[in-house]
């Protein structure tokens, strides 16, 4: 990847995988990582949120940016942004509440997006903010006409926070 003003890289300082992740394994699809520097926002570069002490309605939309595969089977080489709705979970048995099904007719995450955000623009104190709801964990071969199935950030909100300051990675 080049680098350019709108993109920062940077070494990973810690990285934290749930406990009771296996590779290969649809549960518990979900890491911390502390990086090595500080990022500096800007137009290109923002923060996400999570929903701490945040009620949620039910949300029925969300957006998926990622990196993958598109509908010409290429890898992007911009990051692409979709709109997905949530969907039953009928075509992934063993799917629970720590996992969210989406997808839509036209789009799906695919190949190459494997940890990238599933957001919700919500309101908090008044004002609209994006939080991250979900994280991309797995789908079809298909990527579009069908639903995958996302990480439910809001079911491991306790072992975020458990993890974060018991390994003080705001320090």
């Amino acid at each position: 990847m080049s680098i350019t003003e709108n993109t920062f890289e940077t070494a990973i300082d810690q990285f934290i995988p749930h406990p009771k992740f296996q590779i290969y394994q649809p549960k518990y699809d979900i890491a911390l990582i502390k990086m090595a520097k500080e990022v500096s926002f800007s137009d290109y570069i923002r923060p996400i949120c999570l929903p701490v002490n945040q009620q949620l309605r039910t949300i029925s939309q969300f957006e998926l940016n990622g990196w993958g595969r598109t509908g010409n089977g290429r890898y992007s080489g911009y990051l692409q942004s979709t709109t997905l709705n949530v969907t039953n979970c009928d075509e992934y048995p063993g799917v629970d509440d720590s996992q969210i099904c989406a997808g839509s007719d036209t789009s799906d995450s695919c190949s190459g997006d494997g940890g990238g955000p599933l957001s919700a623009k919500l309101s908090y104190e008044e004002t609209a903010r994006i939080f991250l709801i979900g994280i991309v964990s797995f789908g079809l071969q298909s990527c579009h006409g069908s639903s995958s199935v996302y990480t439910n950030v809001t079911y491991y909100l306790d072992w975020v926070k458990d993890t974060i300051h018991n390994n003080k990675l705001l320090s």
